[in-house]
């Protein structure tokens, strides 16, 4: 196994199963009993009920076991990164993220400050400093929801930062 192998890994105990598909950051070697993971996606299986739960997210874990992922595993991997708007570069070895970028024209969604919070405002996608400036920002979103969650993350500091 090298750095950038797509691999599936796990590990298991009376209680609950657990495997994951990720990319290998680093070498075994490096490694040793810890295989460092750039991105994964994975499957836990709770107990004897067999409920499911999948995941993307950055980790670093120990598992008992580890083989290359075969193409249909690769493909849940790119797809979970894909729905998180990320996608692996193979020739980088990293997980790069995907930007939208509306045609003009195109209605767009951006955080606007209307005091004292964050508010959703629609807008047309031009090519003008407006909304470059809102792009370069990543504060151009395709969906009013999208936006929405921003805004609440943004207003959800403003609270924390307030005295």
């Amino acid at each position: 196994f090298k750095d950038g192998d797509i691999i599936t890994c796990g590990w298991e105990n009376e209680f609950h199963t657990c495997s994951w598909v990720c990319v290998l950051n680093g070498t075994i070697e490096e490694c040793k009993d810890n295989y460092f993971l750039e991105e994964y996606c994975g499957t836990y299986l709770v107990g004897g009920d067999g409920k499911e739960q999948t995941w993307i997210d950055s980790y670093s874990d120990s598992a008992t076991w580890l083989r290359y992922a075969t193409e249909e595993e690769k493909q849940k991997l790119f797809d979970a990164l894909a729905k998180e708007g990320k996608a692996w570069d193979a020739e980088k070895k990293a997980i790069v993220e995907l930007k939208w970028k509306p045609k003009i024209g195109e209605t767009c969604f951006a955080p606007y400050f209307d005091f004292p919070k964050f508010i959703t405002k629609q807008w047309l996608w031009e090519i003008n400093g407006y909304s470059t400036e809102y792009y370069n920002k990543d504060w151009c979103f395709k969906t009013k929801e999208e936006c929405e969650a921003y805004c609440k993350r943004l207003n959800d500091v403003i609270k924390e930062v307030k005295p």
